[in-house]
């Protein structure tokens, strides 16, 4: 984000107040597709909402029991979106990270099923094969790439 940016936001608060903030800061990372940027704003929004701080600095949220069911939902909402723009834009190890959070494998497994080989393919090949993502076809992408020996 340039320092124009900056400004947009600065203005948005004093005008609009800090839901127009995320929701700006939201319509940058996906102008920008700043997966990241766009998975921090999704969940500073649900904190806010739910009255929480906006960064946590501690290893467990402290979110209330009431409050576990909204957040938790989020978070995998988040996730889930925050994936699937990675699998969209073909960073399927990227992906990984926001699926695996949520323990949905499915999708990076269908992704998986159509790599061949290109960057990131070693990673791939570990994710389908090694954390068992898609077995069979990380074993595919093994005997072609690394023959064998190394299947």
């Amino acid at each position: 984000m340039d320092d124009s940016a900056f400004d947009a936001l600065e203005d948005t608060f004093r005008y609009q107040g800090p839901e127009a903030v995320l929701d700006l800061v939201i319509a940058v990372a996906h102008r920008e597709k700043n997966h990241r940027m766009l998975f921090g704003a999704r969940i500073m929004q649900v904190r806010r909402r739910l009255g929480l701080p906006l960064i946590d600095t501690g290893l467990v949220p402290e979110v209330t029991d009431e409050q576990r069911p909204a957040y938790e939902r989020a978070l995998t909402e988040a996730a889930r979106e925050t994936g699937e723009l990675l699998l969209v834009s073909g960073d399927i190890a990227a992906a990984w990270q926001y699926f695996k959070a949520i323990d949905a494998p499915a999708p990076v497994a269908d992704a998986i099923q159509h790599v061949n080989e290109g960057e990131n393919l070693d990673r791939i090949i570990e994710i389908a094969f090694r954390e068992g993502v898609n077995r069979r076809k990380g074993f595919e992408l093994i005997l072609k790439h690394h023959g064998i020996c190394s299947a």
